[in-house]
């Protein structure tokens, strides 16, 4: 856990730095989803996704921390969009995504 508390420091100057760097946004809430931290997490996935909405990383990582957050329209949503964007490098993920989003949809 301490090594994403520090990297939390480097991402926190990063978007101080450049408030319209994504990756930043996007690698800050990955930390803070580790760090249980979801609300937070989809806080900084929800302004990487308005920087670069075209960074299907972006979009899988926030249906990631929806769904742990059991916000399962929102989702689905995200899971469709990062399929939407997806290349071929991202199979596993998409394979991944549409096991979530089936399961998502019986409830």
């Amino acid at each position: 856990m301490g090594r994403f508390v520090e990297a939390m420091g480097y991402f926190d100057r990063a978007v101080e730095i450049n408030p319209q760097l994504a990756e930043a946004w996007n690698d800050k809430g990955s930390c803070l989803a580790r760090l249980g931290r979801f609300d937070e997490a989809l806080r900084c996935f929800d302004r990487a996704v308005e920087i670069n909405p075209q960074n299907p990383e972006i979009w899988f990582n926030k249906a990631l921390g929806e769904d742990r957050l059991t916000r399962n329209q929102d989702a689905v949503r995200s899971y469709w969009k990062f399929i939407g964007l997806a290349s071929a490098q991202y199979a596993r993920q998409v394979d991944y995504a549409l096991q979530r989003i089936r399961e998502l949809e019986k409830r």
